[in-house]
């Protein structure tokens, strides 16, 4: 049943779950749940992980540019409904005032929380460890900002613009779960709600 709320499907450059067939259904299945849909390629991400993987900085923006155009086309290639699910980048995104305003408060408030600043540095020091590269000072700041522009987003989007349906490939963790647990009057302070609608849906879970 189709309702008034919207989906927001954020989709990771490179990532392989996302293959034809599920873009397929992502279009088919899923999105034409509601009345409006907003997926958003994660090009600022991508270009963040390939700085902590050492690629020269000088190719980073031709590599993402070249993973962006195969990707629009793989979406062609699936007759993806464009318009029932409004396509847009990441770095559109971020280039919006409201958002800008919106992620600059974001950022000072949990700045100042000793909860997450601890939390952040445990889940860099994982992914450091998984990816096999050095803890220096560099990736520690790269990988830290991945993080932040990734639940800033999230809030934006699904809070802010209404897209409040968020769908991902597996379940719900990270940053974002702990401050929804820990920090939910921020949160609505900072979108200027009374009650916050952000829900997770697994795409794994939903998609086989």
């Amino acid at each position: 049943m189709m309702t008034d709320k919207g989906g927001y499907f954020p989709i990771s450059l490179g990532n392989h779950y996302y293959t034809n067939r599920v873009l397929q259904q992502i279009s088919n299945s899923v999105a034409c749940n509601y009345k409006s849909n907003q997926l958003v390629i994660c090009d600022r991400l991508r270009c963040l992980s390939y700085g902590i993987r050492g690629v020269e900085r000088g190719l980073i923006k031709n590599k993402v540019e070249l993973e962006i155009h195969q990707f629009y086309s793989r979406l062609q290639n699936v007759s993806f409904d464009f318009q029932l699910i409004n396509v847009q980048l990441m770095t559109d995104i971020f280039m919006n005032v409201e958002f800008n305003a919106f992620a600059n408060s974001f950022y000072k408030e949990i700045s100042s929380k000793t909860v997450v600043s601890k939390y952040i540095h445990e889940i860099v020091d994982y992914t450091l460890d998984k990816l096999s590269v050095q803890h220096t000072d560099y990736n520690v700041k790269v990988q830290s900002r991945y993080f932040l522009e990734e639940t800033a987003m999230s809030i934006y989007v699904t809070e802010i613009l209404g897209f409040n349906c968020e769908y991902y490939k597996s379940l719900d963790r990270g940053l974002i779960v702990l401050l929804y647990d820990e920090y939910p009057s921020m949160i609505k302070e900072l979108v200027s709600k009374t009650k916050l609608s952000r829900k997770f849906f697994s795409l794994k879970e939903l998609i086989i």
